[in-house]
């Protein structure tokens, strides 16, 4: 099928592997019209059918503080509503590991500018 020249072998890295030893039984090899080229295809391997089904799907159950802060399970901060914002906001801290600026209100969004818009049909 192909010259002996071409099945000599390959080099890869700095070795030289016959070209039989690299390639599957459906790879075909050759060499191009002008002789510097090698063109190689690969054909996609077939998988039989029973492997291609799914993997099942595991539940990952999430522990951490943050899944408590934004999950429906409020029994974890519901203590913090009666305490003094500051109180709160050092347990926040704790709870997290955060800065207390991360749980300060933000005015910025209070006062925003509320702008009509130009094009209401958009």
């Amino acid at each position: 099928m192909f010259s002996r020249s071409i099945l000599v072998s390959l080099t890869r890295g700095g070795y030289r592997i016959p070209l039989a030893k690299c390639y599957s039984s459906n790879t075909q090899v050759v060499v191009a019209d002008d002789g510097r080229t090698l063109v190689c295809w690969h054909p996609e391997p077939e998988v039989p059918y029973e492997l291609t089904s799914p993997l099942p799907k595991e539940e990952v159950v999430n522990q951490s503080v943050i899944s408590a802060l934004n999950g429906n399970d409020k029994s974890d901060v519901s203590h913090l509503e009666a305490l003094k914002e500051e109180l709160a906001r050092e347990q926040l801290m704790k709870m997290t590991f955060t800065t207390k600026h991360r749980w300060f209100p933000r005015p910025g969004k209070r006062e925003a500018k509320k702008t009509p818009m130009d094009r209401p049909y958009l």
